[in-house]
């Protein structure tokens, strides 16, 4: 590769706001889509769109810490508080004749998790896969169920018996990070 090469995508890098993208090429010689990780320091390990390096300490404490501010993103910081949407995918994925469409609604087990995982609310999940107000009631309904550990309940629903302990850790964390709202309390 030559010099002027690599200053010219470093620039455009640059320019595209991916700052640990350019360290990466500066560092390695290479960048795009094979290359993975980050460059940031194990002290501070969290890299920020702009390029800083955070520690795991600083994200989403309240304070924008990050120059984009991304330390403090909605998305992000909800999803810091639920189960991992990979986590979530498999649990649809394996469930999926129980959970969909009848408790999630409709939509395929990736987007299904990603929504429980980044949605604030029951209410912004419901407008973003369509739930009629009975859909919306039933699924406040098994999350309540799983979180309060009422089996019996749950069974009587329609869960199937292999489902309730991971239904009652998933959900029931979903329901303690504030995604009931109200209705969760």
């Amino acid at each position: 590769m030559s010099p002027n090469f690599v200053t010219a995508v470093a620039v455009v890098l640059c320019l595209l706001g991916s700052a640990t993208a350019y360290r990466q090429l500066m560092r390695t010689g290479k960048s795009g889509p094979g290359v993975v990780g980050n460059d940031c320091p194990r002290s501070t390990p969290w890299p920020c769109k702009s390029g800083q390096c955070l520690s795991f300490a600083f994200i989403c404490d309240g304070r924008a810490d990050c120059i984009d501010g991304y330390d403090e993103d909605k998305a992000l910081c909800t999803a810091k508080d639920r189960p991992a949407s990979i986590i979530l995918k498999m649990f649809i994925q394996r469930f999926h004749y129980w959970l969909i469409p009848g408790v999630l609604g409709e939509g395929s087990p990736d987007t299904l998790s990603k929504l429980l995982t980044e949605e604030r609310s029951v209410d912004d999940y419901a407008k973003k896969v369509n739930l009629t107000a009975e859909q919306r009631n039933k699924l406040v309904r098994t999350m309540e169920f799983a979180r309060d550990g009422r089996v019996l309940d749950l069974i009587l629903d329609g869960m199937p018996e292999d489902a309730y302990r991971e239904a009652y850790a998933l959900f029931g964390r979903i329901v303690d990070s504030g995604f009931l709202g109200s209705e969760g309390i």
